[in-house]
């Protein structure tokens, strides 16, 4: 009977423990479910005995507390009632009495601790996820922040580096611009003074006393001039200019004159005479003046035309490159306005046959005619010399009375004079020249001479 009593008990007991347990079993899938997240660590329970029916049975049994005292007694007293007090019946009685009386009480307190736990369980969850929602969300501000920092200090450097770009390019543009303005400037004064030269050159070709040697020490002065003029505008802007004027390839140096009647005829050389073509010479011409035609270019070239011999097509297509615009008719004209002529399909001077002009000059009566012009041409050669030496000494006012006293002493004729010192006075026209020997009492205006 008691173990049949017993079995009974821990079924009832098991179905309590069982209900409880599947109604722990879903909370702790549940949890398992959480648990499976990343970062997050749950509560478990734990169970003890204390917290099953089983457990708390067995703990109100042993504890003969007042309840189960009286539980035994009226189980006793209903047996005795019954005539069957002190049978096994009546201790079996006793027994289920205690167990009835316990087993509701049991269950309760379980139930009431497991619910204890589940509650502390769940809060302590809640905290747990409040806390990882809590971290992570200050994690994400962090990152955020780290984030935006980067991108401030990296659009920082962007700006900085983009604000240099802008000024090292506003920099180049102002060093460009004025190296710009500097050549542009290096390059008037060097066509200012390319001018002034080939003005010099032509009436120095064009002056009929000079004899070619004399017209030929003239001009090559006249270069070395220009040469030291380029040569202190290139200093002062960083240019070579000097080398714009190296013939070297072209035969010759400077600008020589190379045949010549002396006493009126044609002056037929130029920079290089012997150049191959015709066209050559033209060429060397034109880059001696800069590269821009002039009257003394024209006059070279009809000369050199006459001393080759060439056909007046020849000429006309070799210059007409210079002037695009101007019809074969008008250069005949233009050649017979400077006192050529186009014969026989060749160029000629005025009154003179198509062959260029290979006489000598017409001799004198006197027997010392040739020791004259030997000796006029050796003061004008000495004259020169000196006022290379004197002049590249320095223009100064004592220079120039060295000079003007040497011209007077060798009897040298004032446009010589002028050819020569002109060169250092760059822009003096020759009256000026005149006027200001007069002034320093060297050149009688009436007279003509010094």
């Amino acid at each position: 009977m008691v173990g049949i009593i017993k079995n009974m008990l821990a079924q009832d007991a098991n179905g309590d423990e069982q209900d409880v347990l599947t109604g722990t079993a879903a909370s702790t899938s549940n949890q398992q479910a959480q648990q499976q997240s990343p970062g997050y660590d749950p509560e478990k329970i734990a169970l003890e005995d204390s917290d099953t029916v089983e457990g708390r049975v067995k703990g109100i049994i042993a504890s003969n507390s007042p309840i189960m005292t009286l539980a035994k007694t009226g189980a006793a007293q209903r047996a005795n009632s019954r005539g069957l007090l002190n049978t096994s019946m009546a201790l079996g009685e006793a027994e289920k009495a205690v167990i009835e009386t316990a087993t509701p009480i049991a269950a309760q307190d379980a139930q009431n601790s497991l619910a204890v736990k589940t509650a502390n369980q769940n809060a302590q969850n809640q905290a747990n996820s409040q806390k990882l929602t809590g971290d992570q969300n200050l994690q994400q501000i962090q990152a955020q922040g780290d984030v935006n920092s980067k991108l401030n200090q990296e659009n920082y450097t962007y700006e900085m580096n983009l604000q240099q770009l802008r000024g090292d390019q506003a920099r180049q543009l102002s060093e460009l611009e004025t190296r710009a303005n500097q050549i542009s400037q290096a390059s008037n004064s060097v066509g200012l003074i390319s001018s002034q030269v080939n003005a010099a050159i032509g009436e120095i070709l064009a002056n009929t006393e000079l004899t070619t040697e004399t017209k030929q020490q003239l001009i090559d002065l006249q270069m070395q001039q220009y040469r030291n003029q380029l040569a202190v505008i290139g200093g002062m802007n960083d240019l070579n200019l000097t080398g714009l004027l190296d013939f070297s390839n072209l035969g010759g140096s400077g600008a020589p004159v190379t045949s010549g009647s002396g006493n009126g005829g044609p002056v037929t050389g130029g920079p290089n005479s012997s150049a191959n073509t015709y066209q050559d010479y033209v060429s060397a011409l034109l880059t001696q003046g800069g590269g821009q035609p002039s009257e003394s270019l024209i006059t070279a070239s009809l000369d050199e035309a006459i001393r080759r011999g060439e056909d007046a097509n020849s000429v006309f297509s070799t210059l007409s490159k210079l002037y695009p615009t101007v019809p074969y008719d008008q250069f005949v004209q233009e050649v017979t306005a400077r006192g050529y002529q186009v014969q026989g399909g060749k160029i000629t001077k005025t009154g003179a046959t198509s062959q260029p002009n290979t006489q000598n000059p017409p001799a004198t009566n006197s027997g010392n005619s040739g020791q004259g012009q030997n000796s006029g041409q050796n003061s004008t050669t000495e004259f020169l010399n000196f006022t290379g030496t004197t002049l590249n000494g320095g223009a100064t006012e004592d220079n120039i009375v060295k000079v003007l006293n040497k011209a007077r002493s060798l009897g040298v004729a004032p446009r010589t004079v002028y050819d020569s010192m002109s060169p250092y006075f760059p822009g003096i026209s020759y009256e000026q020249f005149l006027n200001e020997v007069a002034a320093r009492g060297y050149y009688d205006l009436v007279g003509g001479e010094f």
